[in-house]
């Protein structure tokens, strides 16, 4: 959504982001986190209205204070027991004969009430119109006349049957939240247990509300757990429960499906994937009953996944890292698992309509660290790069990590759909390796693997390199090894997700199961300030490892989006370019409050980096220039996270030691520098180290970053230019010499690289564009 838009839906409609992607005591993934309020301005001059540090308005509508956390309420939004759709909720389905006098469904089915109108209960083949029954056309989901409809169809309902009888669970007796309904109503399924089904039949018809606001929460946290269960449970509802049930659920799906939040231009909030949820999930599981569920299923199939959401999947989001973060982003994986599935086994793969769904897998198995983290309190864990809002990756507790949680209900279904293909077994490794199991019973029964078997892959058979084009993230590794480097860097800005932080261009190093060097994690937490002045949302640059201006750093209301100049994978090395100019210039309908809400002194950004594996070291290279009054006055700041409090080794580096490992910064430009670290304390917070120069219209950065076993011996560092042309040299007794060169100036070009494990190297010109990488069932592959 353009952001002139967002700001106008955002203001005409007095909201700020609300609610979050969990509902409270949701089975096994309750994770208890105080509600943050985001109605305060964090450190922004209001002006017409008010501004947090975010650049999103705050003015006191309606979402001003329903809390930005995950697993916040209701709240304003909610009002148990009241019916979105007014008047009685239904007619049953005896109470007028004559409704259905004259109705034949064209000889193609029975004529039902719902309410107190006639529709037409279609036999197999045919489908809904008016009040009668058309051949279903070709290439139209073929939805089978009885139930259950989702997920389950005789091949996997008898997969489910055969790995029950191995495996018996029993649901709890009293359902109270989607996630056990869920488990009861599959339990029904599986087993015609009518007693399993009763029981999420009653949580069902109790779930009632009413959504006034810009969003929904109720809606998304349990309208699967509902909808699913009308359809499994189908047979064990009473006539009027079901006429009840569909006239409730067209009145909340046709709402949902005009709320702004989470609407079309917001592809990549999870409100949105949770509507498009319901709403493909409401029309197949009442097809034959419910006179409006071709028109739910239209929308869904073909304004929402067709005309909106396959192209942001293969635009903005593509390489399948989605742009809401490593909490949001991760979880809603598994809101695609029921419905997308249920319409493949309906004839119509949209599994297989984008490539986003193969890179999701590969982005999956890439920003998890390929060893396990050690925690401070000795626990071990897979884990993900941290990236936009996460307020659970610090807790790090296994059951909880929003790293895996979902993942398995993801995962299991695709599993299954690539059968024989090398990204199957690619998938088997990744669970095998995390020890991460399928989270939901429905997933684990009808994709098991003694029904469907799987081998493991083999990830040292993959690329060391992988890179998001979405947003613009490179992620490379010096091998597949738990005792590996893994460096990432995030090139670009989040689209169509309604929230984020501001960190373009941040970056992150993980080595031998220790993050060394990452963003401060966080959601609606605050921590300290830019040189140490008061506390700002941990969303602002200064929790990254960006580049400020005068202490700012990206913005919201940006101009454009960064672009990736130059991208190689190599063997002994990754390199990348990007320029995160449009990042720091404030958007032309917001220039005239610039010194509000942009970064007036911030001229041309392009940061390169240089990942040489032989040595576990980057190289970052910040080629920048300022503007505005006096721009060589300018402060011009680079940022580096520890995870400890480091020492100054000299002027020029800094170390901190963490579990067994070194984390070693040098700056080799300028010369001279202005240095200070910061505890960003809060709770969340880190050790930032803030290096900074002033004096020239244009700056040059150049840091070397070395990660390396504790105490052991550190690179040797040299430098030599001749007015246009710098050389970096890197030496280690034992590793090997590296040398970069690059030219002088404000833009990415030219440049060489080489490094030898003995002698001197003989470089190579750097690549000077994008090098393609293409993803398909047999994995990833870097182009020419």
């Amino acid at each position: 959504m353009p952001r002139r838009v967002l700001l106008l839906l955002l203001t005409t409609a007095c909201t700020a982001e609300i609610g979050g992607d969990f509902p409270p005591d949701s089975g096994p993934s309750p994770l208890d986190v105080g509600t943050a309020d985001r109605g305060v301005a964090l450190d922004a001059t209001p002006v017409d209205l008010g501004f947090d540090d975010r650049g999103l308005p705050v003015d006191g509508g309606p979402g001003e204070d329903a809390g930005f956390d995950l697993d916040a309420s209701p709240g304003e939004d909610a009002t148990p027991g009241v019916d979105a759709t007014p008047g009685p909720d239904a007619t049953p389905a005896d109470t007028g004969p004559d409704l259905c006098q004259g109705v034949t469904c064209g000889g193609h089915g029975s004529c039902v009430t719902i309410g107190v109108n006639p529709a037409c209960s279609c036999e197999a083949g045919y489908r809904p119109n008016g009040l009668d029954c058309e051949l279903i056309p070709v290439g139209a989901l073929n939805i089978p006349l009885a139930h259950p409809r989702l997920f389950f169809d005789a091949v996997h309902l008898q997969a489910a049957q055969d790995w029950y009888a191995l495996h018996p669970f029993t649901p709890v007796a009293n359902v109270g939240d989607p996630y056990r309904a869920l488990q009861a109503a599959a339990h029904g399924v599986i087993t015609g247990n009518a007693t399993s089904c009763r029981s999420a039949i009653d949580w069902a018809m109790d779930v009632q509300f009413s959504c006034p606001g810009v969003s929904c929460d109720p809606a998304r946290w349990d309208g699967e757990g509902a909808i699913v269960t009308f359809d499994w449970c189908y047979d064990q509802m009473t006539p009027t429960e079901r006429s009840t049930f569909i006239t409730r659920w067209n009145g909340y799906i046709a709402d949902l499906n005009a709320k702004p939040w989470g609407g079309i231009g917001m592809e990549g909030n999870n409100y949105y994937l949770g509507y498009l949820r319901n709403d493909l999930e409401w029309a197949i599981a009442s097809y034959h009953e419910n006179p409006q569920a071709q028109a739910f299923l239209d929308y869904g199939l073909d304004t929402r996944w067709a005309q909106s959401l396959r192209p942001y999947f293969d635009g903005a989001a593509k390489g399948g890292q989605p742009h809401e973060g490593s909490a949001y982003g991760r979880r809603v994986f598994a809101y695609l698992t029921i419905p997308f599935a249920s319409i493949t086994m309906l004839g119509r793969s949209l599994w297989d309509e984008t490539p986003y769904f193969m890179e999701s897998i590969y982005w999956l198995i890439y920003s998890t660290t390929p060893g396990a983290t050690t925690m401070d309190n000795g626990e071990v864990v897979f884990e993900t790069f941290p990236f936009n809002e996460d307020e659970r990756w610090l807790e790090r507790d296994p059951s909880f990590n929003t790293a895996q949680t979902t993942l398995g209900t993801y995962l299991a279904p695709l599993r299954g759909h690539w059968a024989g293909a090398p990204i199957a077994g690619h998938i088997q490794r990744f669970l095998d390796l995390t020890q991460h199991e399928i989270d939901d019973p429905f997933a684990e029964y009808a994709f098991n693997p003694s029904s469907f078997p799987v081998p493991a892959g083999d990830f040292s058979t993959l690329p060391l390199d992988y890179y998001t084009a979405g947003l613009g993230t490179l992620y490379a590794k010096t091998s597949w090894s738990a005792q590996s480097t893994l460096f990432t860097i995030q090139g670009n800005t989040p689209v169509a997700v309604g929230h984020e932080h501001r960190d373009a261009g941040s970056f992150q190093l993980w080595r031998n199961g220790r993050f060394l060097a990452r963003e401060t994690v966080g959601y609606a937490q605050d921590i300290t300030g830019y040189a140490g002045n008061g506390a700002v949302d941990c969303g602002n640059a200064v929790g990254h490892n960006t580049i400020l201006f005068d202490g700012i750093g990206p913005i919201g209301y940006h101009h454009h989006r960064p672009t990736t100049l130059r991208l190689d994978s190599q063997a002994d090395y990754a390199y990348f370019a990007v320029d995160l100019t449009g990042a720091y210039e404030v958007a032309d309908d917001w220039s005239h409050r610039e010194d509000e809400v942009g970064n007036p002194r911030a001229g041309t950004i392009v940061r390169e980096v240089l990942f040489v594996r032989p040595l576990e070291v980057v190289v970052i290279l910040d080629r920048l220039s300022s503007e505005g009054t006096n721009p060589a006055d300018a402060v011009k700041t680079f940022l580096l996270h520890f995870p400890t409090n480091p020492t100054a080794i000299d002027a020029q580096t800094y170390q901190a030691t963490y579990g067994g490992q070194d984390l070693r910064l040098t700056t080799v430009w300028p010369g001279t520098t202005t240095r200070r670290v910061i505890d960003e304390a809060h709770g969340i917070g880190q050790y930032r180290a803030e290096i900074e120069t002033s004096g020239t219209v244009e700056s040059t950065f150049l840091h070397v970053l070395e990660a390396k076993d504790a105490g052991a011996t550190p690179l040797t560092i040299s430098s030599n230019t001749n007015g246009t042309t710098t050389t970096l040299t890197l030496s280690h007794p034992t590793r090997g010499t590296a040398i970069f060169t690059f030219d002088a100036g404000i833009n990415s070009s030219g440049g060489a690289f080489g490094f030898a494990a003995s002698g001197t190297p003989t470089t190579l010109l750097l690549r000077s564009d994008v090098r393609p990488l293409v993803v398909s069932t047999a994995g990833p592959a870097w182009g020419n």
